[in-house]
């Protein structure tokens, strides 16, 4: 996610030489399509712990998305159910 920030946001950000795994690739590029055109997006859900170790990565995604509803949590990866 850091090239992500560092491409100035998801708009610009372009797989070509990222560290992304294939699967976060995927992701990352159905994510651009979706915001590409917003009327054609699904209702989308993001949900985390504010101490979370990918928190960082969660917070530069839930920028992206619409703020209402926008839930947070304090919490961490580890807490199961």
């Amino acid at each position: 996610m850091v090239g992500i920030a560092a491409s100035g946001g998801l708009a610009a950000w372009s797989p070509k030489g990222s560290t992304t795994t294939d699967a976060e690739r995927r992701l990352l590029l159905w994510l651009k399509t979706l915001l590409a055109e917003p009327l054609a997006a699904p209702l989308l859900y993001l949900g985390y712990g504010s101490d979370d170790r990918f928190a960082r990565g969660h917070r530069l995604l839930a920028d992206l998305l619409p703020r209402d509803p926008m839930v947070t949590a304090e919490s961490n990866h580890d807490q199961g159910t």
